[in-house]
C-alpha cells in the first residue's frame, strides 16, 4: 500500500510529571522547550490488543488505603485539586488524573488533571495515533477495549504511550489517565520519575518541596 510520508517539525512541550474504573487526579512540574523531528505514516494503524498494566495498576492504585498523615503512604489528593490523586504502595507511585472527553470526526477534546480543556486534531499512523494541538504532541497506541479514536462517539477502550501515561477512556465520556513511577521513599526524601523532592508531615498532611520551595501539597 503508498503511504505518504507527513515529516512535522513541532516544538513540543515535555513536561515531568496507567480496565476498570470508568465512571469512577497533577504535579507542579518544571517544563522544557525541545524539538522533536517527527515523520508520519498515514495507512492503517496497528488495531491488535497488546499487554499492558494499566487496568491492574488503577485497580491496585482505586484500592490503596487511605494517606498517612505520619508518612508517605496510601492514597492522597492534591490540595485544592480533586481530579488529581497520588498513591504511593510498594515501591511505586501511581499519579491518576481524572477529566472528560469529547470525539468528533478527525479530533479529540480533553481536559483532565490540570489539563485545561484542549483540542487536538487526530492523525492515524502506522503505529497509532499523533494528537496534535499547536505545538503539543501525544502518541498514542491501540491497546485494549474500543478502538474509539477512529469514530465520532466515546467509547470504552485504552491507549498508551510507550514507558508513560495509559489513556482509559469511558462510554460516559470520563477520561482517567495513570502515569505509574518506581518510588523510593526515605526518612525525609522521595525520588519518583526522575526528581527527588522533601517531605514533611504537617498539620495532618504532607507537604513535598524542592530546594527550599514548596512544590505540592497532599491531603489524605
Amino acid at each position: 500500500m503508498n503511504k505518504k510520508l507527513i515529516a512535522l517539525l513541532l516544538s513540543a512541550t515535555i513536561t515531568t510529571t496507567a480496565f476498570t474504573g470508568c465512571g469512577s487526579d497533577k504535579q507542579e512540574s518544571k517544563k522544557t522547550e525541545t524539538k522533536v523531528d517527527i515523520t508520519q505514516e498515514t495507512g492503517s494503524h496497528d488495531a491488535s490488543e497488546k499487554e499492558n498494566s494499566y487496568a491492574s495498576d488503577l485497580a491496585k492504585a482505586n484500592a490503596a488505603d487511605k494517606g498517612s498523615a505520619d508518612t508517605l503512604s496510601g492514597s492522597y489528593t492534591v490540595d485544592k485539586l480533586a481530579n488529581t490523586r497520588y498513591v504511593f504502595a510498594e515501591n511505586t507511585m501511581a499519579l491518576i488524573e481524572t477529566g472528560t472527553y469529547k470525539m468528533e470526526k478527525g479530533a479529540i477534546t480533553l481536559s483532565y488533571g490540570t489539563n485545561a480543556e484542549t483540542k487536538y486534531t487526530i492523525t492515524e499512523t502506522d503505529a497509532g495515533f499523533n494528537l496534535i494541538h499547536d505545538s503539543n504532541l501525544l502518541s498514542l497506541v491501540y491497546m485494549e477495549g474500543t478502538d474509539g479514536l477512529t469514530g465520532t462517539d466515546a467509547f470504552d477502550g485504552v491507549y498508551g504511550i510507550e514507558n508513560s501515561p495509559g489513556f482509559l477512556f469511558c462510554a460516559d465520556g470520563t477520561l482517567t489517565v495513570i502515569t505509574t513511577h518506581e518510588c523510593e521513599i526515605k526518612k525525609d526524601t522521595v525520588c519518583f520519575g526522575g526528581a527527588t523532592y522533601n517531605w514533611e508531615a504537617k498539620d495532618g498532611k504532607i507537604e513535598l518541596s524542592s530546594n527550599g520551595t514548596k512544590v505540592m501539597t497532599l491531603v489524605p
